[in-house]
């Protein structure tokens, strides 16, 4: 485990390489995607993302983790992917993902994953410019993600982890989650053909 004592620090030196490893290799990246490729992009996702976060959120948090805010990034997919069906973009056959983090364990660990799952929408919001000029015609609910709510969802987040993670135990807890959600939404997007 990282020597960084802050949550954040930890999580970011533990996870680096698996980070920028799907970072550079994201079909929906590269400079020539397509409306279409947005679209595979999302139904690959949908199919980790939503039994992660279903597991996730059945289990009881405070209300300083705002839950009710941060349980719905599914549904924004389902939007989308339903805005592009009508717009004449099917999206492939949906498929759930049976290699996932292990949410249902250790809370330090579950908040690692969602370290994950909370951190992309802050790359979301730098690919919804790109998308929404690229295509305006497009749905980009999922990339839109929490609006001008995401600097303060993810302060928010951040603080809650610095009260969670009291321990080195549940820090190193902490980051094999979100190696974890990595190592397993890298296998997957990748096994569906959404990694260059």
């Amino acid at each position: 485990m990282p020597a960084a004592t802050d949550p954040h620090t930890a999580l970011r030196d533990a996870t680096r390489s698996r980070h920028e490893r799907l970072d550079s290799s994201l079909r929906i990246a590269a400079p020539d995607a397509t409306y279409a490729d947005y679209v595979g992009h999302l139904a690959a996702l949908l199919g980790w993302l939503h039994p992660v976060e279903q597991h996730f959120w059945q289990r009881t948090w405070p209300a300083r983790l705002q839950p009710t805010q941060r349980s719905h990034k599914a549904e924004w997919i389902h939007e989308d992917l339903r805005a592009a069906a009508a717009a004449g973009v099917p999206a492939p056959p949906l498929q759930d993902c049976t290699e996932l983090p292990d949410t249902d364990g250790p809370q330090a660990y579950a908040l690692g994953v969602l370290y994950v799952v909370e951190g992309s929408q802050l790359g979301g919001r730098m690919l919804y410019k790109r998308y929404s000029q690229a295509h305006p015609g497009g749905s980009f609910r999922y990339l839109a993600g929490y609006g001008e709510a995401l600097g303060g969802l993810w302060k928010d987040y951040l603080a809650f982890l610095e009260e969670a993670l009291d321990t080195p135990e549940a820090m190193a807890q902490a980051c094999r989650g979100a190696c974890d959600a990595f190592d397993t939404l890298n296998r997957w997007l990748a096994a569906r053909g959404q990694m260059a």
